[in-house]
C-alpha cells in the first residue's frame, strides 16, 4: 500500500529524474513518463523501442519524443488521483481545455501501480491529502450486530420453549384413556397437543443451541472481517 509522502517536504523541481513505466508492466498504454510538471502517455499500446525509452529516462523533449497523439496531463491541473487496490489501475482526474477529464492507467502487478500513485502524490506536492478510506466503525458494525442479536434472541426463544414442552412431556398419559371429541367429519380430534406443540414438539434443545451458536460464530467471522478489511481504493484529492 503506498506510503504517504511525509518525507518528501519538498515539492518537485525542474531537473527532477524523470520515472517511466513501460509495456508490459503499464497494459493501457505503451509507455509512461512522469516528470517533474506533467505526466504524458504514449497513444501506442506496443511496448516502446529500447531508444525511446531510454531517451525519455533521460529527459528528452516528450513532445518531439511520443508525437501529437500522446497524452499529456499537466500537474498543475490534476484536481483528484485515486489508485484501485484490486484492479491496479491509477485514475487521474484533470481540468482539461474542454473541461473536466481524466485519465486511466491500468498496470499488471500491484508494485507497479502502488509506485506510481507514490510518485504522483509526491509530485503533486503538499496541497494533496488522503481522503478517509475507512467508514465509521458503528455503521461496519450495524449489520453484523443486529444479525447476531437477533441470533441469540431466536435461539433462546426456541430453547426454552422445546425445553418447556420437554419437560411436560413425561405429564401425558401414553394413551386415551376415554375418547375424545369427535372431529369435523367424525373422526377422533387431538385435544392433546397444540399446534405450536406439534410443529416444535420434534426439535430438541441442545440441537437447537448447537446451531444457534455456530450462527453466532459466523456472524461475528462476519463482524470482524468488517472491521478489518483493508481499503481497496485510495484517493487523494487538491485540499
Amino acid at each position: 500500500m503506498p506510503v504517504a509522502p511525509t518525507t518528501d517536504t519538498h515539492p518537485a523541481v525542474p531537473g527532477t529524474r524523470c520515472r517511466v513505466w513501460a509495456a508490459p508492466v503499464v497494459r493501457s498504454h505503451g509507455l509512461l513518463v512522469l516528470s517533474a510538471d506533467r505526466m504524458v502517455l504514449s497513444a501506442d499500446h506496443g511496448p516502446p523501442r529500447p531508444e525511446v525509452k531510454a531517451a525519455a529516462e533521460s529527459g528528452a523533449d516528450l513532445d518531439n519524443l511520443l508525437g501529437p497523439l500522446a497524452t499529456t496531463v499537466e500537474l498543475r491541473t490534476v484536481r483528484r488521483a485515486a489508485l484501485d487496490l484490486v484492479l491496479n489501475t491509477v485514475v487521474v482526474g484533470y481540468a482539461g481545455p474542454a473541461g473536466s477529464a481524466k485519465v486511466t492507467i491500468v498496470f499488471a502487478n500491484p508494485d507497479a501501480a502502488d509506485a506510481c500513485f507514490t510518485k504522483l502524490w509526491r509530485r503533486l506536492g503538499q496541497d494533496f491529502s488522503l481522503v478517509p478510506y475507512r467508514r465509521d466503525a458503528w455503521a461496519l458494525a450495524a449489520a453484523p450486530l443486529g444479525l447476531l442479536a437477533a441470533v441469540l434472541l431466536l435461539t433462546a426463544v426456541l430453547a426454552t420453549t422445546v425445553s418447556t414442552f420437554d419437560e411436560y412431556t413425561p405429564d401425558r398419559p401414553a394413551g386415551a384413556v376415554s375418547v375424545p371429541a369427535a372431529g369435523g367429519l367424525g373422526s377422533p380430534g387431538d385435544g392433546s397437543t397444540s399446534a405450536l406443540e406439534r410443529w416444535l414438539g420434534w426439535m430438541d434443545w441442545r440441537v437447537v443451541c448447537g446451531l444457534g451458536g455456530a450462527a453466532a460464530a459466523a456472524t461475528q467471522v462476519w463482524l470482524y472481517r468488517r472491521l478489518t478489511t483493508p481499503p481497496q481504493r485510495l484517493e487523494v484529492t487538491r485540499a
